[in-house]
């Protein structure tokens, strides 16, 4: 079983809330939040990172991974909502906006300024550009390209330990620094939908020779690696393949860690990160017929969903501290970090919209919401 250190974080008593989120205020809250990214894209395609939504000014910060992150949730509302894709076109095209590429056809982003970037940030613009292809719609050779480099990058950062390099050296792509549960898990997830959705059989070596170092490697981790670890597992699990069977206990035990160590729904921030891992947790769980951890994992997701939905701003069941103040149009769908923190950071937003985009789809929750 994989453990974690807290890592100092304080836990507090539940907040009451409702204890379910109709599916319609579910809906509403994606459509606001995919709306909200729209609006903080700038016209170079990436995303104004913080807003202070209450003093009406932007905090100065950033993160190419994070920014990655709501590029891939916006392509992935893309192939549901075909309007979308002037943002989406522009959210990929800043990252591949002078690239660069590796001997081997790798390829990675170099944003202005930036002398090395995390290898999370290329899985995740693996996943932006492998929503967009799976739409299919607009340029599809150009972006299974630019897919098909980015894969390839991932792969080039394989250490001698089965792990990945955590960060690359944005003049000549080389990989270095040691790996992290984040990177390791978000390149998981990506190898993991690009193996299954691509058919790409030629994944599946590398993939086991990841899971097993990732597993081993992040054992005291949980925190960190489980949403993007469990996303990962689900998606080879369902693809079939004998040789992932065995990381379904790996998901229970590290979903029963989050919520009887970690006592995720004790936590007084935002938690969409993790919901992320448990909603998909709780369909396997479902799917192999585990109805004791079907049952407790679905009821623990509603409770979350529930009492995410008071996180956002002028969504269905905002809390009193959005409540006493006056948005403006711009704040309309961010998603607040704690009940009373009213800056706005894309990576928050992108999270929690995710989680709800996860929920929609799920039978088991879609079938207590009837």
């Amino acid at each position: 079983m994989l453990g974690v250190v807290l890592g100092g974080c304080a836990v507090h008593e539940p907040t009451l809330v409702p204890k379910t989120a109709s599916r319609d205020q579910l809906a509403e809250a994606v459509r606001l939040g995919v709306g909200y990214l729209v609006a903080a894209q700038t016209p170079e395609g990436d995303f104004t990172y913080a807003y202070d939504w209450v003093a009406n000014r932007i905090v100065p910060d950033n993160n190419l991974v994070r920014q990655a992150g709501a590029a891939w949730v916006l392509a992935l509302a893309y192939e549901h909502d075909p309007s979308l894709a002037p943002a989406v076109e522009r959210c990929l095209a800043y990252f591949d906006r002078g690239h660069g590429t590796t001997p081997d056809g790798g390829r990675y982003v170099r944003i202005p300024g930036h002398a090395r970037d995390g290898i999370g940030a290329i899985a995740l613009v693996a996943l932006a550009e492998l929503a967009y292809v799976r739409a299919g719609r607009g340029d599809l050779a150009e972006h299974s390209t630019r897919l098909d480099g980015y894969i390839e990058f991932l792969l080039e950062a394989r250490r001698d330990d089965g792990l990945l390099a955590g960060m690359y050296a944005t003049d000549d792509g080389s990989h270095a620094g040691n790996p992290s549960p984040y990177g390791d898990g978000e390149a998981l997830l990506a190898l993991a939908m690009m193996a299954r959705y691509r058919d790409r059989a030629d994944l599946r070596a590398p993939l086991a020779e990841l899971a097993r170092a990732a597993v081993r490697g992040h054992a005291d981790q949980t925190k960190a690696f489980y949403q993007w670890g469990t996303m990962a597992f689900v998606e080879l699990i369902g693809a079939g393949w004998p040789e992932f069977r065995p990381y379904g206990q790996t998901i229970f035990d590290m979903t029963d860690w989050e919520l009887d160590v970690h006592h995720l729904l004790r936590r007084s921030h935002n938690v969409a990160y993790a919901l992320e891992g448990l909603i998909p947790a709780a369909e396997l769980a479902r799917s192999l017929g585990d109805t004791a951890r079907a049952t407790r994992f679905s009821r623990a997701a509603q409770h979350l969903l529930a009492k995410l939905l008071t996180l956002q701003i002028g969504g269905p069941a905002p809390n009193a501290f959005i409540r006493a103040h006056a948005p403006d149009r711009r704040a309309i769908g961010g998603v607040q970090s704690a009940s009373d923190d009213p800056v706005l950071r894309i990576d928050v937003t992108q999270h929690q919209t995710h989680a709800i985009m996860q929920a929609l789809t799920a039978p088991l929750l879609l079938a207590q919401h009837e």
